[in-house]
């Protein structure tokens, strides 16, 4: 009849009674850390979650950092954090809404900004022209 040849399984299986199984390697703990699991015949790859890349095996994720893009945090400074980042703004500037630039603060729309004057807004800052018979007191 014939001879037979007992060879290893490939890469990625394991064997029972005598058949080789492919290995749920996502059951192992943290195997996709910054990601989700995805167990593939013979092998897996991790599916990233936002704010990260996969490596070329798609193996592994890791931190994108977003503040390498110049555009984001105009008039602040960028500081990227895990799988996101943030902007600080320098004085005179707010973030906006969606947090990823610094938007001049209108400081005239504040009513105490120019008492007896008039206030006038200029990127990061403000000034105020006083009523005539008043003088300036702070420098502003």
């Amino acid at each position: 009849p014939g001879s037979y040849e007992c060879v290893p399984c490939l890469p990625g299986y394991e064997a029972h009674a005598g058949t080789c199984y492919d290995i749920n390697e996502c059951l192992k703990p943290n195997i996709c850390p910054n990601g989700r699991c995805e167990n593939l015949a013979g092998t897996y790859r991790c599916l990233c979650n936002e704010g990260f890349l996969h490596s070329a095996d798609s193996k592994r994720c890791s931190d994108i950092d977003e503040c390498a893009d110049v555009r984001l945090c105009a008039n602040g400074r960028c500081v990227n954090t895990e799988g996101s980042f943030k902007c600080h703004c320098y004085s005179g500037y707010q973030r906006t809404q969606e947090g990823s630039h610094c938007e001049d603060i209108n400081e005239c729309e504040r009513p105490s900004s120019c008492v007896r004057g008039r206030c006038i807004n200029s990127m990061g800052s403000y000034h105020c022209e006083c009523q005539k018979g008043y003088t300036l007191v702070g420098g502003r």
